[in-house]
């Protein structure tokens, strides 16, 4: 994704895109532009393989920087961190295929990166309130 972002307008700071520049924490506004490209990149990696084993190692390569400087930025700029960003985008697709897939939950939750059935269904639980299983007789009968 390349952003039609010059320094100048993101030191005025008016779209959404360019709050989030201006809360990075660099002093020169080209320097603000050029990190911000580079955690959108990492988040586009993250979003791309969102069903693969979260690496921060291979996702700040893919964005150019340090995996310490990555996980400072990112949650600086989305206010999470990787692994949290990962998270919600997993249960978001989990969610979608619950409602719209006859698949079984185990198997939702192997594709979409967890490690076992236990995990994916703790952590849906504590992220909706109740077990996908739940979830998906409630929409079906809703």
């Amino acid at each position: 994704m390349i952003l039609n972002i010059t320094p100048e307008s993101a030191a005025g700071g008016c779209t959404p895109d360019e709050a989030i520049i201006n809360r990075l924490p660099a002093v020169r506004a080209e320097t603000r532009v050029e990190l911000y490209r580079r955690l959108l990149k990492g988040r586009a990696f993250l979003e791309a393989n969102y069903a693969q084993t979260a690496d921060l190692n291979a996702t700040a390569r893919v964005a150019c920087l340090s995996p310490f400087h990555f996980l400072r930025l990112f949650k600086t700029a989305f206010g999470r961190t990787p692994h949290q960003y990962l998270t919600e985008l997993r249960l978001a697709v989990a969610r979608r295929q619950l409602l719209e897939t006859k698949q079984s939950v185990g198997e939702i939750g192997l594709s979409l990166g967890f490690e076992n059935v236990n995990s994916f269904g703790r952590l849906f639980r504590r992220h909706q309130g109740i077990t996908p299983q739940c979830f998906r007789r409630l929409s079906v009968a809703g």
